[in-house]
């Protein structure tokens, strides 16, 4: 494994705090893309992303899962 690769790893942090502003279109691609290249187990890849903008919906899934979205102002 590539230094680069573990530094990575073992820098990765849990954020629970986000700020509103909007995550740039291209941003979301890469992020979806990366999700897409995930290794799965036995490579089932079952994967399904679901992409929620509005904050109406963002709302009523943090009735279900309060926890979920972190602390979104």
């Amino acid at each position: 494994m590539s230094t680069l690769v573990l530094e990575v790893i073992k820098g990765r942090r849990s954020v629970r705090s986000f700020k509103p502003d909007p995550i740039p279109e291209e941003h979301l691609k890469l992020i979806l893309e990366a999700g897409l290249w995930a290794p799965s187990g036995g490579n089932a890849q079952p994967r399904e992303f679901v992409l929620v903008r509005e904050r109406q919906v963002i709302d009523k899934i943090r009735l279900f899962s309060p926890g979920l979205f972190g602390d979104l102002e």
